[in-house]
């Protein structure tokens, strides 16, 4: 099983993130489906993602609008909260999925 390292943490899930997951799930799931485009073309997956600098976004990715750019940093923080383990991220959303209702 490949890890991914970052400082003192590693994540074991970290290479079953797709590029295809992030741009077809992550993405409209925090409302920036305007930058799919980029990131299929750039195959951001969950490796990219965990390494992603707001420098790189702007670069790269095209992000410009800051208020994006803290939206991707805060969903990447969520998905490392879950150590990028998207079975336990899908049960979360499921168990407070009645909240918003």
């Amino acid at each position: 099983v490949s890890t991914q390292s970052t400082g003192n943490v590693t994540y074991p899930q970290l290479s079953k993130i797709d590029h295809l997951w992030v741009v077809e799930e992550w993405l409209p799931s925090i409302g920036l489906n305007q930058y799919k485009g980029s990131f299929r073309e750039n195959l951001v997956d969950g490796r990219v993602l965990n390494s992603l600098t707001k420098k790189d976004m702007e670069r790269h990715l095209g992000v410009i609008e800051r208020s994006h750019q803290t939206s991707l940093m805060l969903g990447i923080e969520l998905l490392a909260k879950f150590n990028y383990n998207l079975e336990n991220l899908n049960k979360k959303r499921t168990a407070v999925q009645h909240i918003d209702s």
